[in-house]
């Protein structure tokens, strides 16, 4: 799930048509370093978009031990956009999930466009209703990744001598 998360290639993927377009809006994300990777510290990468509506617009990924995401996006008027992710495995595929979104407004008094329909101001109960469906779009592709690798031969366990890079392709020199 961090992984994923942490992947901003997979937002227009797995979140068609709420905060990306499949079809429309992939794109090359190339990740500049801002804070070095360290076991107790984490990490900080600016993600680096090739597309030009993203002008002035700063994306940042950061991940802090043991469990927090933090994906934070800055727009030229000064507003910000936040999405603090916590994860704790429970056990094997499963994980346990808090989130927050966070949207703090430009010096134009206005608000940033935040995760489509959920950041609109909605009664508490509709947000509770509504939550899971984000998070959904992620686990559906999550768990057939996770069978598609368990039939090539790979296992997620400790003491396991399946090499992850073996069963998979990746293009870009951040997956390497």
């Amino acid at each position: 799930f961090m992984e994923n998360v942490l992947d901003p290639a997979h937002v227009s993927v797995s979140h068609h048509g709420i905060t990306g377009n499949r079809y429309t809006s992939p794109a090359f994300f190339d990740l500049a370093t801002v804070r070095k990777s360290t076991a107790q510290g984490g990490f900080k990468q600016r993600v680096i978009p090739e597309t030009p509506s993203s002008a002035g617009t700063q994306n940042f990924v950061e991940f802090k031990p043991p469990s927090l995401v933090h994906i934070a996006t800055e727009y030229p008027s000064g507003g910000k956009f936040v999405l603090a992710l916590f994860a704790s495995p429970t056990r094997p595929g499963w994980v346990r999930h808090i989130g927050c979104q966070v949207l703090v407004e430009g010096e134009d008094g206005k608000l940033p466009p935040g995760l489509g329909f959920f950041a609109l101001p909605l009664p508490v109960w509709l947000l509770h209703v509504t939550a899971s469906l984000f998070l959904h779009q992620d686990m559906v592709f999550l768990h057939h990744q996770e069978k598609i690798l368990a039939r090539r031969g790979y296992q997620n366990a400790a003491g396991s001598d399946s090499e992850y890079l073996q069963h998979v392709f990746t293009p870009t020199p951040q997956d390497k």
